[in-house]
């Protein structure tokens, strides 16, 4: 319905894109969706249009395919942790449980850090600020279940790519567009730079850091954790 715009009683407007998208299906998942269908007046009323041009396209695009597919790309792949053995040398299941039976790394469990679920080979590390920018949007519009993939989506991205200039930019934005007290994205943020101190090494993730002692706080508080 989305792709032929079939039946459509509502267009979604953002800079060069237009989607025709039908009520039924983004009102009852979007309280802001609801709300303008209830009080919008004037020409948008007549048109049955809303203008999100204010907003990232990239970021709406996937809003607006999460409404319609329950998911938005890049899509995760879900499979079982690769190049993990099934059993430990004794014939016992692994267990998180600690001591862990699998080899660890400065105390750190090289398995617990690895993500069930995965992107393709192909996956863009730049949708690491995409996945953050989706997150702003989902809880501009109130689409809760699309804020909560988006923040596990930042959470396994990051994990993946957090040594590349790309993560600094999703730090960036992370901090910039949530408050302190909203910790989806935030506090994937204190326990990447807990599990990788070399990245206060980058003057820019120190920068973000001494600007948001919320997060740099967790980070202390996760990596005393573990030493204790």
């Amino acid at each position: 319905l989305l792709a032929s715009g079939l039946y459509s009683d509502l267009q979604i407007k953002c800079g060069n894109d237009m989607y025709k998208v039908h009520r039924s299906i983004v009102c009852p998942q979007s309280d802001f969706f609801a709300g303008a269908m209830r009080f919008t007046i004037g020409k948008e009323s007549e048109d049955r249009m809303i203008d999100l041009s204010e907003d990232d396209p990239a970021a709406i695009k996937a809003l607006v395919q999460f409404l319609y597919e329950a998911d938005y790309e890049p899509y995760l792949l879900d499979s079982e942790v690769p190049n993990r053995p099934p059993h430990d040398f004794l014939g016992h299941d692994y267990t998180y449980a600690f001591p862990h039976t699998y080899p660890c790394d400065k105390f750190v469990c090289t398995i617990c850090l690895e993500p069930i679920f995965g992107f393709p080979p192909e996956y863009d590390t730049g949708a690491m600020l995409l996945h953050s920018k989706v997150y702003e949007v989902a809880e501009k519009y109130q689409v809760t279940e699309l804020k909560e993939l988006a923040a596990k989506k930042f959470s396994l991205a990051c994990g993946l790519h957090w040594e590349k200039d790309e993560f600094v930019d999703a730090l960036r934005h992370a901090c910039i567009s949530t408050v302190t007290e909203d910790k989806g994205l935030r506090t994937t943020l204190a326990k990447t730079v807990a599990d990788h101190m070399e990245l206060l090494k980058k003057e820019a993730v120190k920068e973000l850091l001494s600007e948001n002692g919320d997060v740099a706080v967790q980070a202390l508080e996760l990596m005393a954790k573990r030493l204790s």
